[in-house]
């Protein structure tokens, strides 16, 4: 199980997202990809569960997200086809697949 400390500290592990990405993860039918990100807090790698704000600091969803902190900032704003053509099919996924997230 996870400590009280370390679960805390998830809650710094957060990206936020513009209007459009809020409206698609919404629906509860769309994974996050990395057009709809707008920011990036704190250090997490691969596989780390990260919480998803809005604009306005309102969590609305949490997951598992698939890349580094380092890679999500360069990828932010970006689209999949801009993201494969500059960086190869690797970055042609979501950053937080719909089957690794959770509304909130």
């Amino acid at each position: 199980t996870q400590s009280r400390s370390s679960a805390a500290s998830d809650v710094y592990k957060r990206q936020t997202i513009d209007e459009g990405a809020e409206r698609a993860l919404s629906g509860g039918k769309a994974s996050l990809l990395a057009a709809g990100i707008v920011d990036v807090e704190g250090d997490f790698t691969g596989g780390d569960p990260i919480s998803i704000i809005t604009r306005d600091g309102r969590e609305v969803a949490r997951g598992m997200v698939s890349f580094h902190a380092d890679e999500v900032s360069a990828m932010q704003g970006k689209s999949t086809t801009d993201l494969v053509d500059e960086l190869g099919d690797a970055y042609g996924k979501a950053v937080v697949h719909l089957d690794h997230l959770v509304l909130m």
